[in-house]
């Protein structure tokens, strides 16, 4: 869970996964990739206000998806990055989330990643508006 007001349990599921961050999730028994749990840790980190960890977590994450050859982990990697960014909201976080993001959709458009695509043009337009 790493939405908004589940930061006792993003907390504990964060405990859990740490030791893994350098592996991949994967989901039974069809074995559906996950991408890095870097990035997961990264999501529950921002759940938590965590920002500097889930910064760390995030570039792990988008830097392991990449070297697997795991495009469309790093085009939600940072999306997810460009996510925290928007909400931490400090000075410089609207123009690096715009470019993270901007990155995403260019990785999601041709990989045919209609909904990640969606909600990148969703992000791009709320931070063009603020």
């Amino acid at each position: 869970g790493h939405s908004l007001g589940e930061a006792p349990r993003a907390q504990a599921l964060y405990g859990s996964l740490l030791p893994y961050e350098n592996c991949n999730v994967i989901a039974p028994p069809l074995v559906v990739l996950h991408g890095a749990t870097a990035r997961h840790l990264g999501l529950l980190a921002a759940t938590q206000g965590q920002w500097e960890l889930a910064e760390q977590h995030f570039e792990r994450g988008i830097a392991l998806d990449a070297a697997r050859g795991g495009l469309p982990w790093v085009a939600h990697g940072r999306h997810a990055w460009a996510q925290m960014l928007a909400r931490r909201a400090l000075a410089g976080d609207r123009q690096r989330a715009a470019q993270l993001n901007a990155q995403a959709l260019a990785e999601a458009d041709p990989l045919g990643m209609k909904a990640l695509a969606d909600r990148a043009r969703s992000l791009q337009q709320q931070l063009q508006a603020t």
